[in-house]
């Protein structure tokens, strides 16, 4: 039975790193998910007397008998799109991200939650 707060479809851009003629080169892979949970909210953080606000994001993505590629540095935007991340003005990460926010976001955290009986999914967090 799928959760009813996975109504979301998201899209990831899984990156992969290869080294060509000495060089780091990145390709973005574009993979669409439906059934997700997507949520957002605020975080404050408090040092001194400067309070800072950032948005702080989670998606649940189910686990449907294959793995997902996930990982810290991926992006996540909320709904299907079509844009392919390049490394040429207009098409590179950071203009992907500006162009989605606020849903869209960089993943920081990935938690591997498939051995769950019920609810089997993948959660990454981010900003």
């Amino acid at each position: 039975m799928i959760n009813p707060t996975f109504k979301d479809t998201v899209t990831l851009y899984h990156q992969l790193k290869d080294v060509v003629s000495n060089r780091t080169v990145i390709k973005w892979v574009r993979t669409v998910f439906e059934n997700c949970f997507f949520g957002s909210q605020i975080a404050q953080d408090l040092s001194g007397n400067t309070l800072s606000l950032a948005s702080s994001y989670t998606v649940r993505i189910p686990f449907e008998g294959k793995s997902v590629e996930i990982a810290p540095g991926d992006i996540v935007v909320r709904g299907e799109v079509m844009d392919e991340i390049e490394d040429v003005v207009d098409k590179r990460a950071n203009d992907l991200l500006a162009k989605y926010r606020p849903d869209a976001f960089t993943v920081r955290g990935v938690s591997d939650n498939t051995k769950i009986l019920q609810g089997a999914h993948y959660k990454a967090v981010g900003v």
